[in-house]
C-alpha cells in the first residue's frame, strides 16, 4: 500500500530534482505557536516567511530511514534514525539546540513526537510528504559542539506485559481466546464426553479454597458454565486430546457460610432441582438429609451425627453448588471490575460421565483340543476401533466356528473372544462404575445334535481389582439377536469393587458348545457396535467433623486447576467471539494497547482488513495464559502462526497488516530499465530453505504439550530431490501454541498459499526464490503508484525493457511478482530489496 503523494509533490519530481528533509521535534509545556517545537532541516526553509517558524539548517550528516519485513518470521523492523546537528542557536528559543533539549525546564522533548517531511523543489509546506513519524529517544553532545539525535519509530507496545490483573493471592486473571465446548453430564442424564463436539476446554486456576468452594479465576463473567475435571489416562479415540468430565451442577441448594444446626428449614430451590425426600445433600461440608419438600423449599436434617459420621459414605445423589461471581466485588470485597471474574464449584467435584475406551488388545481362548484351533475369523474390513468410535453405526465383526473332530462323542467346549480395554483411572472415590456393550448376533447356525441348548453365546465382563479378579455373565443367546445392550454394574455385580478404579477390564464373548459329536459344526457372526464406560466419582470426606472439614483433605487441596469450556474473549473492536488468528492479534492490540479498535480499522498492503480475515478464514486460534509475558512477543507469535506481518507505518503510525494473497497480486510498481541505477540478483540460499516441515499443534490443557503433529512437504514438485537435499537436511519443526486449524496440506504442492500454515510458508521458503537489490533513480511514476511512495509490503514487477536487455533476468517474466522486503530512504535516493513471492 504505497504512500499517497500530493499532486504538486509529484509534479516537482523529475530528473535532477532537489530533495530536502525537514524535521520537527515537539515538546510539552510550551505556550503555543513556535515555542512548541524545534525545527531542523537539511536546508533552511521559512514557511510563511515567519523567521521563528523556520527550519534551521543545522543537519550535518545524510540521515537515512531503513525499514524491513521478515516474511519467514512475520516481523517488521524500522531502524533508528541518527541525525547529527550543529549546536547552533534556535531562533524560536534564543538558546542553543543542546541547551533547549537538555535543560528540562518547562519544555520536555524526550519521547515526544518527531516528524520528518520530504520537500522537493520549491513546493509549499502543504505539499510536503511526511515520510517518517517517531519519537526522540536519545540526545548526545560532544566536544565538537555536535548534537546527535536518535529517533525511533513509534512503538506503543514496548514494555507492556499481560495479563494485567491479579487477585489478592497474586494470581493473574487469565486471557483466553478461542471457541471451546462445554458438556453437561449428570447422574440423571449421563452424556458421552469423548466426541470432538463434546468437550474442549482450557485450564482455570484455583485461586482459593474458601467457604466450601473452589474459587477459579476466569477471563470474563460466566453464568451457567460447567467446570470440568480431567479423566486420567483417557483420550478421545479420534486423537490424543484428553477427556474431561463435567462437574455436576445444580441449583444453589441452600449454600450457607455459617455452621449448620442439626436441621435447617426453607432451603431455597426455586431455580429447579431433582430433589426427593431422603436424598443426602452436601451443605457447608455437612451431609444433610432432605426430610421434606414444600413448594420450592427444602427442610433438611443432619444425616449423621459428628461422632459416627466417619463410618458413613455420602450417598448419591449428592448435589453440588456452582455459582458465577460476576466481578471481584463479591469475591474479595474490592471495587467491581469486569476484568476480574471468578467461577465457583463445590469441593466434592461430583461428576458422572460416559466415554469410549480405546482397545488395548484382542485375544482368543480355545477351550477344547477337539475343536478347531483358530475358531475366530475377524474381518479386516471391520477393524477393532469401530467398536469404540463415536459412529454408532460402525462396528467390529468376527465369526466364531466350532467344528469337532471325527472321533469325539458328546464333547463340550468353551471358547472366548476377549477385548481388553484401556480404561481410565479416577483420582477420587468411584460411586458407580458401569460397562456397556452393544452388539448384534447377525448369523447363527446350530449344527450340534445334543441336548438343548447346544450352542450359546454370551457377553461377559472380566475385571481385575486390587483384591483379585471376577467375571460377570450377561444373557446367553442361542439365536439371531439385534441391538442388544448388556450392562455390567460394578457396585452390584462385582463383590471386589471397593470404589477404586479397576486395574483391568475386559469384554468377553463366550461361546459354549455342548454334546458335540463327530464332524459337527456350529457358527455365528458377531457385530460389536459400541462399548462405553459410565463413571460417577467425587471427593468424599475423610471425616465429617468440624475439626477436620473437607477443605483440609489432601484430595481437595491438591486440586490447583480445573477446566472450563466457555467461549474465549469477544472482539473488543467488533462483536462475536475471537476465533480467527488475525482477529486475535487485533484484539490484543485493541484491548491492551488501545490501537486498532473499532474507530481505527487497520490497513493492509492489499485490499482491506476484511479481505485478510477472509483469506485466513480457516486459521482458527486457541490460546490461554495466566503467566505474565511481553505483549510484543505474543503479537509476533500470533503474526508468525497466522501467516502475516504487522507494523505501524513509519510515516503516520497507522496499524498495517502485510500478507501475500492467493493467486497473483496486482503489482503496485513496474520497474523499467531507466529506473535502475544499480542492481544485484541472487537466489534464496539452500541452507535457508525449509523443504519439509514438522508441525506440532493443539496444546493439551493439562500440561501444555502439543497433542497433534503433521509433516508437510511438496511432493508434487520433488523439491528435495531436485536440489539434492539429503534426508536429514532442510527440515524445520514448528511448535504452534495458538493455531489449531488451518494447519495446511501434507502435500504443499497442492492448494492455495492461504489454505493453511504449511502452504503459506512453503510458498515463501519452500523452494529457491529470486532476491533483487535495486537503487532506483527515477522518483516518478512506477505504474499505478510512484517509486518515492514505495513501502515495504508493496508488490513489484519488471517490464520487458529490463527482461530483454539484462540477460541475468532471463528466469523472470512480466508475470513474476516481487514483494518489497527492505527500503533504505536517503536524500534523493531509494534503495530496495525485492523478493519473489
Amino acid at each position: 500500500m504505497a504512500l499517497t503523494l500530493p499532486a504538486n509533490y509529484i509534479s516537482a519530481l523529475g530528473q535532477g530534482f532537489q530533495e530536502s528533509w525537514l524535521i520537527e521535534i515537539s515538546n510539552t509545556g510550551g505556550s503555543g505557536g513556535s515555542s512548541d517545537y524545534i525545527r531542523l532541516g537539511t536546508e533552511e526553509v521559512i514557511p510563511g516567511a515567519v523567521s521563528n517558524d523556520k527550519y534551521h539548517p543545522f543537519i550535518l550528516n545524510a540521515p537515512s530511514i531503513r525499514e524491513s519485513i521478515d516474511l519467514e518470521k512475520g516481523t517488521s523492523k524500522t531502524s533508528n534514525i541518527s541525525i547529527v546537528c550543529h549546536n547552533g542557536t534556535l531562533a524560536n528559543h534564543s538558546q542553543s539546540l543542546s541547551k533547549e533539549i537538555l535543560n528540562q525546564g518547562t519544555r520536555f522533548y524526550l519521547n515526544h513526537q518527531v516528524t520528518i517531511k520530504s520537500k522537493v523543489g520549491s513546493i509549499s509546506s502543504g505539499d510536503w510528504l511526511t515520510i517518517f513519524t517517531g519519537r526522540l529517544k536519545d540526545v548526545k553532545v560532544n566536544d565538537n559542539h555536535q548534537v546527535t539525535l536518535s529517533i525511533a519509530s513509534a512503538t506503543p507496545i514496548d514494555f507492556v506485559k499481560i495479563p494485567q490483573y491479579q487477585s489478592n493471592s497474586g494470581n493473574f486473571y487469565p486471557i483466553v481466546y478461542g471457541d471451546y465446548k462445554n458438556e453437561t453430564s449428570t447422574k440423571e442424564n449421563p452424556a458421552h464426553i469423548d466426541d470432538d463436539t463434546a468437550v474442549k476446554v482450557f485450564p482455570v486456576q484455583v485461586d482459593r479454597i474458601a467457604k466450601n468452594n473452589y474459587n477459579c479465576l476466569v477471563h470474563t463473567a460466566l453464568t451457567d458454565e460447567v467446570l470440568h475435571y480431567p479423566v486420567k489416562d483417557a483420550f478421545r479415540n479420534s486423537d490424543d486430546y484428553p477427556i474431561f468430565a463435567p462437574i455436576e451442577t445444580s441449583v444453589n441448594a441452600g449454600f450457607l457460610n455459617e455452621a449448620l444446626d442439626d436441621s435447617e428449614t426453607g432451603i431455597d430451590v426455586s431455580n429447579g432441582g431433582n430433589f426427593s425426600s431422603g436424598d443426602i445433600i452436601l451443605i457447608d461440608r455437612e451431609q444433610m438429609k432432605v426430610s421434606s419438600i414444600s413448594s420450592n423449599t427444602l427442610t433438611v436434617t443432619r444425616a449423621f451425627n459428628s461422632t459416627t459420621a466417619a463410618t458413613h459414605e455420602i450417598y448419591s445423589p449428592v448435589y453440588i453448588v456452582q455459582n458465577a461471581i460476576s466481578s471481584i466485588n463479591t469475591y474479595e470485597s474490592d471495587t467491581a471490575d469486569t476484568n476480574r471474574n471468578v467461577l465457583q464449584t463445590s469441593l466434592n467435584l461430583l461428576r458422572t460421565y460416559r466415554y469410549r475406551p480405546s482397545i488395548d488388545s484382542i485375544y482368543e481362548i480355545v477351550g477344547d483340543e477337539n475343536v478347531a484351533l483358530d475358531p475366530f475369523a475377524p474381518n479386516e474390513f471391520y477393524p477393532k476401533e469401530n467398536m469404540v468410535d463415536t459412529n454408532t453405526s460402525s462396528y467390529h465383526q468376527f465369526v466364531h466356528t466350532a467344528t469337532s473332530t471325527s472321533t469325539p462323542t458328546d464333547k463340550d467346549s468353551n471358547d472366548y473372544y476377549s477385548i481388553k480395554l484401556n480404561v481410565a483411572k479416577e483420582n477420587h472415590r468411584i460411586k458407580e462404575y458401569k460397562v456397556y456393550v452393544k452388539f448384534d448376533i447377525t448369523a447363527y447356525t446350530n449344527g450340534f445334535n445334543g441336548t438343548i441348548p447346544e450352542y450359546e453365546i454370551m457377553a461377559q465382563c472380566r475385571a481385575e481389582f486390587a483384591s483379585g479378579s471376577e467375571v460377570e455373565n450377561g444373557t446367553a443367546y442361542d439365536s439371531i439377536q439385534t441391538d442388544r445392550t448388556e450392562t455390567f454394574v460394578f457396585s452390584t455385580d462385582f463383590a471386589s469393587f471397593d470404589g477404586a478404579s479397576p486395574t483391568s477390564v475386559e469384554v468377553r464373548f463366550w461361546f459354549r458348545s455342548n454334546d458335540m459329536d463327530s464332524s459337527e459344526t456350529s457358527t455365528s457372526t458377531i457385530r460389536v457396535d459400541d462399548i462405553w464406560i459410565e463413571t460417577t466419582a467425587e471427593i468424599v470426606p475423610e471425616s465429617d467433623t468440624n475439626t477436620n472439614p473437607i477443605e483440609q483433605q489432601s484430595a481437595v487441596t491438591s486440586v490447583d486447576t480445573l477446566y472450563c469450556g466457555a467461549d474465549g474473549l469477544t472482539k473488543s473492536f467488533s462483536s462475536g467471539v475471537v476465533t480467527n488468528m488475525v482477529d486475535m492479534h487485533r484484539d490484543l492490540l485493541s484491548r491492551f494497547i488501545g490501537r486498532a479498535g473499532s474507530g481505527e480499522t487497520p490497513v493492509t498492503n492489499v485490499t482491506n482488513y476484511a479481505d485478510l480475515v477472509t483469506a485466513k478464514t480457516g486459521w482458527k486460534c486457541e490460546y490461554w495464559t495466566n503467566e505474565e509475558e511481553e505483549i510484543e512477543k505474543l503479537l509476533e507469535q500470533a503474526q508468525f502462526e497466522g501467516g502475516f506481518i504487522f507494523r505501524f507505518r513509519s510515516h503516520d503510525e497507522q496499524p498495517q497488516y502485510i500478507y501475500i494473497p492467493n493467486g497473483t497480486p496486482t503489482a503496485d510498481h513496474t520497474i523499467d530499465l531507466e529506473d535502475i541505477s544499480s542492481f544485484d540478483l541472487s537466489m534464496t540460499p539452500i541452507d535457508k530453505l525449509v523443504t519439509k516441515r514438522i508441525i506440532k499443534y493443539q496444546r493439551s490443557p493439562i500440561n501444555n504439550k502439543h497433542i497433534k503433529e503433521q509433516t508437510s512437504e511438496d511432493t508434487t514438485n520433488s523439491i528435495r530431490s531436485n536440489y539434492n537435499i539429503q534426508s536429514n537436511e532442510n527440515i524445520e519443526t514448528n511448535k504452534l501454541d495458538m493455531l489449531v486449524s488451518g494447519i495446511g496440506a501434507t502435500n504443499t504442492g497442492t492448494g492455495n498459499r492461504n489454505d493453511g500454515f504449511a502452504n503459506y510458508y512453503a510458498s515463501i521458503n519452500g523452494k529457491p526464490k529470486y532476491i533483487v537489490g535495486l537503487e532506483i533513480v527515477n522518483a516518478q511514476s512506477s505504474g499505478t503508484e510512484y517509486f518515492y511512495g514505495m513501502e515495504v509490503g508493496d508488490f513489484c514487477k519488471f517490464s520487458t525493457t529490463v527482461l530483454n536487455n539484462l540477460s541475468i533476468f532471463s528466469g523472470i517474466d512480466t508475470t513474476t511478482i516481487f514483494i518489497v522486503t527492505n527500503i533504505t530512504r536517503t536524500l534523493g535516493s531509494l534503495k530496495v530489496t525485492l523478493r519473489q513471492i
